[in-house]
């Protein structure tokens, strides 16, 4: 999906506004053996539990590939909305909804409408 695809889903709403998850990958290698937290979108999607779905599903898979490196999934819910003055889709804000591990960074991140679009899979 490109931008204009998704100011098309958010101009339908009633209010202009839209929310979306976000599934946050976080790879373990380069968080524990690299110089930072790596972590980035992985995907994103217009319903709650199909994030949910697809976050758990990476994550056993990571972890059969590898349980001491495998990457932890994170879900955030960001509220998009059409920017007043020129109508430009913007993130209004981004919430942490739920991690699929016992260990976890609890981060604030910004993700850019252009990722989302990239990454929606509805």
């Amino acid at each position: 999906m490109d931008k204009n695809q998704l100011y098309g889903l958010i101009f339908e709403k009633m209010d202009s506004e839209l929310d979306v998850w976000l599934v946050y990958r976080e790879d373990r290698y380069e968080t524990v053996l690299g110089d930072g937290f790596y972590i980035y979108i992985d995907a994103a999607f217009l319903n709650e539990d199909r994030a949910k779905e697809y976050a758990a599903a990476e994550r056993r898979a990571s972890v059969s590939g590898s349980s001491k490196d495998g990457a932890h999934y994170y879900i955030y819910r960001a509220r998009l909305f059409l920017e007043p003055r020129n109508y430009d889709p913007f993130v209004k804000f981004t919430e942490f909804v739920t991690v699929f591990d016992d260990v976890y960074r609890k981060e604030e991140i910004e993700p850019s409408i252009d990722d989302i679009a990239l990454k929606l899979k509805n």
